[in-house]
């Protein structure tokens, strides 16, 4: 059983970096997402500009 170090060390880190975006980021797309269909909509708005 040989097992590449280099290999495993670059698929372990491409994991918790692919983990760490996804945490980070997807709340704040949300938010956009959410800001800008609130944008569209006529209605009473939450969020004002800043």
């Amino acid at each position: 059983m040989n097992v590449d170090l280099e290999s495993l060390a670059e698929a372990t880190s491409g994991a918790i970096g692919s983990l760490l975006s996804t945490t980070i980021l997807y709340p704040l797309d949300t938010c956009k997402t959410k800001y800008q269909a609130e944008a569209r909509s006529k209605g009473n708005r939450k969020y004002k500009y800043v």
